[in-house]
């Protein structure tokens, strides 16, 4: 990799961005870290990164509103987003889905499986590939569909 892949991680408690630094420290990423969902839409509007990771429960924005957000923006909708979350509930994980949430890292944090969860990053190009703000996505999410054909 010539150039560092930039994760936006939005996180609000000092400790737990302490933490997720470490963890993923020699993985080769460069990590920008928000405070708040509007924070870490805010540098993702300015500077598009491959992957983000965000707490669920933030002041403000929430990671919830911001998987929202990013799915509605032109040019960031096709970002991988991997909430970070206590809780464990089925409920809390379907509203992550429902809200664009393509994965789910559950706290206290497995060093692993963040790092197996960070490179095997849901979107098809992977980490590694720069997106670009002005040029949205030629197709929306789920605007592609094929024939059922019954002969087949």
């Amino acid at each position: 990799m010539s150039e560092q892949s930039r994760l936006i991680i939005a996180e609000d408690d000092p400790v737990s961005q302490e933490i997720l630094a470490s963890l993923l420290a020699g993985e080769g990423y460069h990590i920008d870290f928000a405070d708040n969902g509007q924070q870490a839409l805010d540098q993702a509007l300015a500077d598009p990164p491959e992957l983000i990771l965000t707490d669920v429960l933030m002041p403000g924005m929430d990671g919830f509103e911001l998987c929202r957000r990013i799915r509605s923006t032109p040019g960031l909708a096709e970002l991988p987003i991997i909430c970070i979350t206590g809780l464990d509930d089925r409920a809390s994980r379907l509203k992550g889905i429902e809200a664009g949430a393509d994965d789910f890292v559950t706290k206290p944090y497995d060093g692993d499986e963040l790092r197996a969860r960070v490179r095997g990053s849901p979107r098809p190009w992977g980490l590694g590939t720069k997106m670009s703000a002005p040029d949205p996505m030629p197709f929306p999410r789920g605007a592609l569909s094929l024939p059922y054909n019954s002969e087949a």
